[in-house]
């Protein structure tokens, strides 16, 4: 049984997954895709974000594929109309990295820390609070997991 099942295995889901697995738990996510997104939702990872992706090592490599941005110009026509800073001087860049780049990475961090972590082509149909206050999944999917019941996950 797993401590945490994650609904949800794009960017934020495995995200998390590293973090709880670095916390000692053991946790997995779960989605009813079979593959990873092949678009992008997304324009970049936000300077906020890149201390959270370093402390599960994937700053660096998002660093290192992505493009850094810190300023915008708006053109028409070939004229400027404008120019946006998007970063506070000597802060970290925006990162423009795709998001299937970013799901790769998120996806090898949850992997390398527990192997089969990700795990894609299972839908979850529901969840329900029961009468002695647990959750538990009613939903079916392939090799049926099993859910360890639990009130909440706190830090």
């Amino acid at each position: 049984m797993h401590d945490v099942v994650i609904v949800g295995a794009g960017p934020v889901g495995s995200f998390l997954a590293a973090v709880l697995l670095d916390a000692g738990l053991d946790a997995i996510a779960v989605d009813a895709r079979t593959g990873a997104s092949a678009s992008s939702r997304a324009i970049g990872i936000h300077p906020p974000s890149l201390p959270l992706l370093d402390a599960i090592g994937v700053a660096g490599p998002v660093l290192d594929n992505g493009v850094q941005i810190s300023r915008g110009v708006a053109r028409a026509n070939g004229v400027q109309l404008a120019e946006l800073r998007l970063t506070a001087p000597g802060s970290p860049p925006i990162v423009a990295i795709g998001q299937p780049e970013t799901q790769s990475l998120l996806d090898g961090a949850v992997n390398a820390r527990r192997p089969g972590g990700i795990r894609r082509g299972i839908r979850v149909h529901s969840v329900r609070r029961t009468a002695d206050g647990f959750n538990r999944s009613v939903g079916m999917w392939p090799g049926c997991l099993r859910w360890r019941p639990c009130d909440a996950v706190t830090p």
